[in-house]
């Protein structure tokens, strides 16, 4: 049950937007499901070699856990049950391993979630320099932003941090 921020604040204006109309916008959020996701992968035109053992362990164990995932039925069962309700919920999880996540994220600590997420993708520990760092950026962006700051500077990202997505 991974959705971007994005879709999530963009489904949720829209559902303010049309509400008054009658129509009211829905996120259904899948977990692991059983399709040919992994075969329709976007590839770069020039991938880094620095990447490859990393991309193939990535898309292995991909292959692996959507082998192991809920039948589409699932996710189809969800949407029908949303677009029938009277009064629908904003958010539905479809599957056993969305419903888990959605616990997760709920009552326990971000880092927990992080470092449960990390082991189930088969992700390297983040080190103690790792979290000072991240956590020295996060502080540094907040202050920025509370200045109304925008400052440009070279992001390096520590290994298996993902890349700021900017809204």
């Amino acid at each position: 049950m991974l959705l971007s921020p994005g879709t999530e604040g963009y489904s949720e204006s829209l559902d303010h937007e049309v509400r008054t109309q009658g129509i009211r916008i829905v996120l259904v959020a899948p977990g692991v499901t059983r399709t040919a996701f992994e075969e329709n992968i976007t590839r770069a035109d020039r991938p880094l070699r620095v990447y490859d053992a990393v991309r193939a362990d990535a898309e292995k164990l991909m292959r692996e856990i959507i082998e192991t995932g809920d039948a589409p039925e699932v996710v189809a069962d969800t949407v029908v049950k949303a677009a029938n309700a009277a009064s629908p919920k904003r958010r539905y999880t479809a599957g056993r391993a969305a419903g888990q996540v959605r616990f997760l994220r709920r009552f326990l600590p971000e880092s927990i979630v992080d470092k449960n997420l990390r082991k189930f993708n088969q992700l390297p520990a983040l080190t103690l320099r790792h979290r000072r760092m991240r956590s020295f950026r996060a502080r540094l962006l907040v202050i920025l932003e509370r200045k109304r700051i925008l400052v440009k500077f070279p992001y390096r990202p520590l290994i298996g941090e993902a890349l700021p997505v900017k809204p």
